[in-house]
């Protein structure tokens, strides 16, 4: 078995199109390691063994921004923290079986930016409605909102299956009965 989890930093000189450069089509997915990244983790994979696709499986990380309260954090590892975060999920959703068109990236960077640029020219870029944030400022869910707005490819947003609400009364067709 190889491990696929390649730690690299994007380069603006180089770009980061050139340096995935491919045959196949290829697919981004977001892994966060929330239910929700593992469910567009696996439906990444569905999606890209049917069509003969690249799986680009990238954990975006940064260093915190921290107040000399704080200082302790300068010592926490960001980088090697999202590396773990990519293994577990890769290890919980496949296991050891790992499909040699399935590429892991630990990427420095802001979320949304960071898997926009990612997936410029890619055939989809595949997230959860919700990840684990932790990022001060910023809503549940608006990494995947900034990315459907935005991003240059289709977006596909997973939600997790266990915590669907059942429709509210105005969403209901005419004439139907909501579950009780």
């Amino acid at each position: 078995m190889t491990d696929l989890f390649r730690p690299r930093h994007y380069s603006q000189a180089t770009g980061i199109t050139s340096a995935l450069s491919s045959d196949r089509p290829r697919i981004v997915v977001g892994v966060d390691g929330s239910e929700c990244s593992l469910e567009a983790l696996r439906q990444a994979i569905s999606i890209g063994r049917s069509r003969n696709a690249v799986v680009d499986a990238v954990t975006v990380w940064h260093f915190p921004y921290i107040s000399y309260s704080q200082l302790p954090a300068l010592l926490s590892d960001p980088e090697g923290d999202a590396g773990t975060c990519l293994r577990n999920a890769l290890d919980q959703v496949l296991g050891s079986d790992r499909p040699d068109w399935l590429r892991a990236w630990a990427i420095e960077g802001t979320p949304s930016r960071t898997l926009m640029r990612e997936s410029a020219g890619a055939e989809m870029l595949v997230l959860g409605s919700r990840g684990r944030g932790g990022i001060s400022g910023m809503r549940p869910g608006s990494v995947s909102s900034a990315c459907a707005a935005h991003a240059t490819c289709p977006v596909l947003v997973i939600h997790n299956p266990r915590h669907r609400e059942a429709p509210s009364p105005a969403m209901v067709p005419a004439g139907e009965h909501q579950p009780s």
